[in-house]
């Protein structure tokens, strides 16, 4: 009875002790807040009304802003949180940011000192104008917003908006953030169109704004946050030719087929007609040089695939075309070992033969489209898939589903492996883009590791801001497989498995649109650069300056 009492008065002590509150604690835990705030047009200080504004305080909550801007909640908890706006034609900042690299939200403290808010809303631009021929307008016409932007060091085309001329042809492309844009106006084909060119069916031209016939020569419209700009564009008429013919099957259980066009800029014609049953297809063009690819899918993906190139300065009828075997590129890896025992990361496995064990992967590959001059890609849009072959083995790699086009090898090894060397007959795959044709352009891809990497230490002396700067890393032996890793302020970075070789090692305030696996783009940065050598094994240390992008 004695020890039965002992334990009711010990423990309620205990219990209070880790974790039972107290009333006061109660009490502040069950108080609640306001918040209250203004949304503004970023660019002209105007209040922005009926804005959805949404908190996250113990739950999503949302208020719309009355005529002056302005929106209150009550009945929050003391939390931290992101204030958020959003309305049509506008952008949040942190669209704005997540563009030119993502940064973290900028948040709030609700709480008894928490003290009014201001949002700001960035507003759209639009590009609108009207397409003309000799004066009169022409409806119909396809109207593309072009834009370069920077993927992992690389340019790439994105097209952010498109629209097609009314019947007065008028047009209007809307929610573009700040930026330099180029405007692709045309072609148009017109059926039936023979009156002008003796015969032949006609269409319209296709030109770049202001009057370019390609994307080289055009001119980009610089539009800022709320700016309208106005464009007025003439097209000319220009013979256009049939083009015509037969797919023969290439592979069994095809379910579905495909056929385009694509122009000398990578671009897909419009208004290709296929019969699947017979296999007849019909497509009109001006005259110029182009590619015809189709391919075949079935259940497993791509069965068949032909790539033709015609050049056409008339029609182009009866053309036979015989779909083959998806092309495929083996890849052999060759790891030249120092001795030095593989790193082992928990988790990761796959199939070695036919023994299951962890151990990580050598080596990932993939490919990138390499960035065309109008934008496009020269097979539509479909990447290769590079994966295990059939032996399971990790070593023992295969290139599928390989179409004609431009592209750039990309690779992560994993340590303690780096790549020595990686080849495609003739074509060194660090340094250069690989080019496809109708036929496979290897007859293996040959890639050797090696595990002997240096290890260089790098510090930096910087003054202000930013608190966090990028290293890039340019290897001499191939710039294009430039890498970037973040530095914190103060803080030094080791990079180990690094190849025999000279570096260029630039310290900048931000990557964000820097295109620095483009040799050409970093030359401006390199007179601040710090170049190093390193032999198998070593171990060395370089001090960086920092640089300011664009200055």
């Amino acid at each position: 009875m004695r020890f039965l009492l002992a334990l009711l008065l010990v423990a309620p002590v205990r219990l209070l002790g880790q974790g039972l509150t107290s009333p006061a604690d109660d009490a502040n835990n069950k108080k609640t807040y306001g918040l209250s705030g203004t949304v503004v047009n970023s660019v002209t200080g105007e209040p922005v009304a009926r804005a959805l504004v949404q908190v996250y305080a113990g739950g999503e909550e949302s208020a719309l802003t009355g005529p002056d801007g302005h929106f209150e909640f009550a009945g929050l908890p003391a939390a931290q949180t992101a204030v958020n706006a959003q309305k049509p034609g506008f952008f949040s900042e942190d669209q704005i940011k997540l563009k030119n690299g993502w940064l973290p939200p900028a948040t709030i403290m609700i709480g008894p000192d928490t003290s009014t808010v201001t949002v700001r809303l960035v507003p759209e631009g639009v590009i609108f104008g009207r397409v003309t021929a000799n004066g009169e307008p022409i409806e119909g016409v396809p109207v593309k917003v072009m834009e370069a932007q920077i993927q992992d060091g690389r340019k790439e085309w994105t097209q952010p908006g498109a629209a097609t001329t009314d019947d007065e042809g008028e047009f209007r492309i809307p929610s573009l953030m700040s930026g330099e844009y180029y405007l692709e106006i045309g072609p148009k084909y017109l059926p039936g169109g023979t009156a002008a060119f003796k015969g032949h069916e006609s269409g319209y031209e296709r030109m770049f704004y202001p009057g370019a016939p390609g994307l080289d020569a055009a001119t980009p419209l610089v539009v800022t946050a709320g700016q309208r700009s106005e464009v007025e564009a003439s097209l000319k008429l220009e013979p256009w030719y049939r083009v015509s013919g037969m797919l023969r099957a290439g592979g069994e259980g095809a379910s579905n087929t495909n056929v385009e066009m694509i122009d000398g800029d990578g671009e897909t014609v419009e208004g290709m007609k296929l019969n699947p049953q017979t296999g007849e297809f019909e497509v009109h063009v001006p005259a110029g040089s182009y590619a015809l690819h189709a391919q075949q899918f079935g259940p497993g993906g791509l069965v068949g695939n032909a790539s033709v190139p015609v050049t056409v300065n008339t029609d182009v009828v009866g053309m036979q075309v015989v779909l083959g075997p998806a092309m495929t590129i083996p890849v052999r890896v060759r790891k030249d070992e120092s001795g030095k025992t593989p790193t082992v990361a928990p988790g990761q496995t796959y199939l070695n033969g036919n023994q299951g064990r962890t151990q990580v992967p050598p080596i990932s590959m993939w490919m990138r489209f390499a960035a065309k001059t109008g934008g496009g890609v020269a097979n539509g849009g479909m990447l290769p898939n590079i994966g295990v072959d059939e032996s399971g083995k990790p070593e023992s790699l295969a290139v599928r589903n390989l179409m004609p086009g431009t592209y750039w090898m990309e690779m992560a090894r994993n340590p303690p492996w780096y790549v020595d060397s990686a080849q495609c007959g003739n074509v060194d795959l660090l340094r250069d883009t690989l080019t496809v044709g109708a036929t496979t352009p290897c007859a293996t891809i040959d890639v050797v590791l090696r595990d002997d990497g240096g290890t260089l230490k790098a510090n930096a002396t910087w003054e202000g801001d930013p608190a966090m700067g990028w290293v890039v890393v340019i290897p001499e032996k191939a710039p294009g497989e430039a890498t970037t890793l973040q530095m914190p302020r103060g803080e030094d970075i080791e990079l180990s498995d690094m190849a025999p070789g000279d570096y260029s090692l630039v310290l900048v305030d931000r990557v964000q649109g820097l295109e620095f696996k483009n040799p050409d783009a970093m030359s401006a940065y390199l007179g601040k650069a710090a170049r190093v050598t390193l032999s198998a094994g070593q171990k060395s240390s370089v001090t960086l300056e920092m640089v300011r992008v664009g200055k």
